[in-house]
């Protein structure tokens, strides 16, 4: 009697799969920090919202932290894969609370990373952008792109072409002063120069039943 296709118990080897048979997928080990993981964050307060892009050997990530007692935005880059990162940047401090980073490469060879985030003025949310060409702490000028009409700007996403186009658009709310009177929409501004200069913000919604459009 041959059993074709028997599957026997083996070691484990930390692919999610219960390889030796025990009832349990993987070993305590495999969920242990290995000795190759590298930690970005230095501090003993929070460090959340990471978000991270790559583009070949190129990996940038964000993250807010609150080591000041503020939030803010710190980036960290690596040119090698992630086997060296370099020093952490505040690209995003100040008085004033910043949440919810995104980044994004340009898809092309040496296209710049953006990197877009909310900050608080007031109970409202603003949106700001960064650019930069370079694995270093060399951004340009954080450029607001939403409307200041009292609404609140919140939820970010970003898309890049490769040949200077780059899209965000974010949800904006408008509370008003009954909930018949609130109002979510979806706006978006364009650079057409690799973040250089951005076009006034247009809403990009149908104006139809004002609580339904997000983001």
């Amino acid at each position: 009697l041959v059993c074709v296709g028997n599957i026997d118990p083996v070691p484990e080897v930390c692919d999610g799969l219960d390889n030796d048979c025990d009832g349990t997928p993987d070993v305590p080990a495999c969920l242990a920090v290995g000795a190759n993981d590298v930690r970005l964050d230095n501090t003993t307060a929070n460090s959340i919202q990471l978000d991270m892009h790559a583009r070949g050997n190129r990996i940038h990530a964000v993250w807010l932290d609150t080591s000041s007692g503020d939030a803010n935005i710190l980036h960290n880059c690596s040119a090698d894969g992630g086997a060296n990162w370099r020093t952490n940047w505040g690209v995003a401090t100040g008085g004033a609370d910043q949440v919810k980073p995104r980044v994004l490469m340009d898809p092309s060879a040496s296209g710049p990373v953006y990197i877009a985030y909310e900050q608080f003025q007031g109970n409202n949310r603003r949106v700001y952008i960064l650019t930069n060409d370079a694995c270093d702490d060399s951004f340009n000028t954080a450029a607001r792109l939403d409307v200041d009409d009292g609404s609140d700007s919140l939820n970010i996403d970003l898309a890049a072409d490769g040949a200077g186009r780059v899209a965000v658009v974010w949800e904006d709310f408008d509370e008003g002063t009954t909930i018949d009177d609130s109002a979510r929409n979806v706006w978006l501004s364009v650079s057409t120069d690799n973040g250089v200069n951005w076009s006034t913000a247009v809403r990009v919604n149908a104006d139809l039943d004002p609580t339904e459009s997000l983001a």
